[in-house]
This record gives C-alpha cells, sequence and structure tokens, in this order.
C-alpha cells in the first residue's frame, strides 16, 4: 500500500476538524432548541373560588404573589361590638387586585360592605371603606409589629389599633404559602368612644398564589372555624375542615390551639367538633385532644350571611360560651358547599 502524501495527510486532518465542529453545533443547536421547549411548558392557572371573593372572574397565575390582611377585634363590654376586616391582595399579569372587605356587628346587626379596585402595586391602598392601614414592623424584626387603621361604614367610623402583636400562632410555613395569626389586646374607637379589645391578626403570604387553593366548583367543604376567649384570658382556636373532593394541595384538616394567659401556645391535631343541625348551626360542642384536653361550647346570638344568593353557606355567627365551665365569647365561621 502506498504511503500517504503530505497533500493527503492535510485533507485527512481538514476533514476530522470539520466533524468536529459540526458535531459541537448539532449539540448547541439541540440543547438550544430543547430549552425553547422547556421553557415554554404552558401551566393552567386555576379559576378563584367562591363568593365572598369579588374578584372571582379573574384567574389566579403560577408565580403571581398573594397578600392576605385580617384584623378582628371584639369589645370586651356589652353590648359586645365587632370589627371584621381583610384587604386582600392579588398580583396580575399587569397589576394587583384589592379586595378590601369589612364587616361590623353593633351589638345588634351585622353590616357588610365590600370594595374592590386595581392598583400597581402589592401596598395595602386606601378606598372608601379604609382611609387607613398602617403596619409598623418593631426595629428588630423579629415577630413584632403593630397594625392600626381607619375604617367608615355609613355613619359608623371605626379606628382599631392592635397594640403589640407577634405572629404568636403558625399555620402554614411553605414559600407559596406562609400564614401567621396574633393574639393581643388592643383598642377600636367608635365614633370617638374608645374601647378596650381583644384582637386577632391573620396575615397570608404567597410567592406563588397557584399554592392557595382556589376553587370554581364545589370541593364538598365543611369548615368550621373558632376564635374563642374566656374570662381570664387565654384564647382558643379552632380550624375543622373536611373536603371531599380533595386535591393536591387541598384536603381534610384540623388544627387546635390555646394560646394561655402567659403566652404560652398549645396546638393539637386531635379536634371534635360537635354542631347542632341548623344552618348555620346553632350551638357546638368542640373536644381539644391532646395535650390540650379541653371542652369548648358554644351558642350562637347572631349570625352573618357572607354569601348571600349563592349556592354555597358562608355564615360568621357571634356567640358566648364557656371553656371547661369558665365563660366567655367569640366567633364561629361556617362554610359548607
Amino acid at each position: 500500500m502506498p504511503s500517504p502524501t503530505p497533500q493527503h495527510s492535510k485533507n485527512y486532518l481538514w476533514l476530522i476538524i470539520l466533524l468536529s465542529i459540526l458535531s459541537l453545533l448539532s449539540t448547541f443547536i439541540g440543547g438550544y432548541y430543547l430549552n425553547i421547549l422547556l421553557k415554554s411548558e404552558v401551566v393552567v392557572a386555576t379559576p378563584v373560588p367562591i363568593s365572598e371573593r369579588p374578584e372571582k372572574n379573574t384567574i389566579f397565575l403560577p408565580g403571581k404573589q398573594y397578600f392576605d390582611d385580617t384584623v378582628m377585634a371584639f369589645t370586651e363590654n356589652e353590648p359586645r361590638k365587632i370589627l371584621i376586616a381583610t384587604v386582600t391582595r392579588q398580583e396580575k399579569d399587569n397589576g394587583v387586585i384589592q379586595s378590601t372587605r369589612v364587616s361590623y356587628f353593633d351589638g345588634t346587626k351585622w353590616t357588610r360592605k365590600v370594595s374592590v379596585a386595581n392598583h400597581e402595586t402589592s401596598e395595602i391602598y386606601t378606598n372608601n371603606i379604609v382611609s387607613s392601614w398602617k403596619i409598623d414592623i418593631d426595629p428588630s424584626r423579629v415577630l413584632k409589629q403593630s397594625v392600626s387603621g381607619k375604617i367608615t361604614l355609613d355613619q359608623t367610623n371605626l379606628d382599631f389599633n392592635t397594640g403589640m402583636i407577634t405572629n404568636n400562632i403558625g399555620v402554614r410555613s411553605l414559600p407559596g404559602y406562609t400564614k401567621f395569626m396574633s393574639t393581643g389586646i388592643g383598642s377600636l374607637v367608635i365614633n370617638g368612644v374608645p374601647n378596650q379589645v381583644k384582637i386577632l391578626y391573620d396575615r397570608i403570604y404567597s410567592s406563588n398564589s397557584k399554592d392557595i387553593q382556589f376553587y370554581d366548583s364545589p370541593l364538598g367543604l365543611t369548615t368550621h372555624w373558632v376564635a374563642f376567649w374566656d374570662t381570664t384570658g387565654n384564647f382558643f382556636h379552632v380550624d375543622s375542615t373536611t373536603v371531599d373532593n380533595p386535591t393536591q394541595i387541598y384536603q381534610t384538616h384540623q388544627i387546635g390551639v390555646k394560646v394561655d394567659t402567659r403566652g404560652g401556645v398549645f396546638k393539637t391535631f386531635l379536634v371534635e367538633v360537635q354542631p347542632s343541625k341548623e344552618n348555620p348551626p346553632q350551638t357546638y360542642t368542640i373536644k381539644f385532644g391532646e395535650p390540650m384536653n379541653q371542652i369548648l361550647s358554644f351558642k350562637s346570638n347572631s349570625s352573618l350571611n357572607k354569601d348571600p344568593g349563592n349556592e354555597n353557606n358562608w355564615f360568621m355567627s357571634y356567640g358566648l360560651g364557656s371553656v371547661d365551665g369558665i365563660s366567655g365569647f367569640g366567633a364561629i365561621e361556617y362554610i359548607h358547599n
């Protein structure tokens, strides 16, 4: 066999280089288009839920933020007056939807107002119901904060101040759904008259609103949600929910919480709720399991229909009761669809 000439060797070398370049280009182009295909995956957003949320025709998009602040204030003296105010901010593709919902019990009857508006950012904006809502974070940034606000309902002016609250009840701690509740003693000025009040403040943060369960069809849901204070200063909370048609992110759950007079927090995930058969239930017997082992009895005095005209039952009921014989007061929210 004749030996290759210098020209043949040179041509062979160029062929190897060309094949190497083509191999690299093929790898790069294939990876580039694979990356495009992966990034173009479509995620279908879930419509928002039923009833109370006026923004129910909007879409909760993946990767969008969601914030919810709720203050509940109960006067300690009779006739007991109750303020429940919620400001929800839902990020969308362009701006933020703010939903403001306020319920007020004047000792005799409930009043409810709702306002919805679009804004550019997720801060709390004022409107015809809320003229101020200010959150003051302690300089230490270690849980402590206070919240104050001004609310107007028809001819009633309500100025609330939570006093110092400490996010002492953790409910969820996920990036897509973080929820803290705070108990405390604050003030509620009603048409210029100051009142000392029991406070429950609820905050929800979400980096991805898809991680919070909103729904556009019934889940077979039954919820009994309780906030109750006894006369010695203990606070009790219950969330007992059964879901007949569970989803991956929303299933049957229950939790009972006690915050004692020294600020100690006790939790149980064993809660037995026995409601009467009216709609909404008029009486409750609630048994807290280990380590609390206590029984809460509750009788409704007045109820607010939070979802009139809808197929869902959604009521907030004020009432009196006792825990192991120690009297108290509070509210129960009942949801059923």
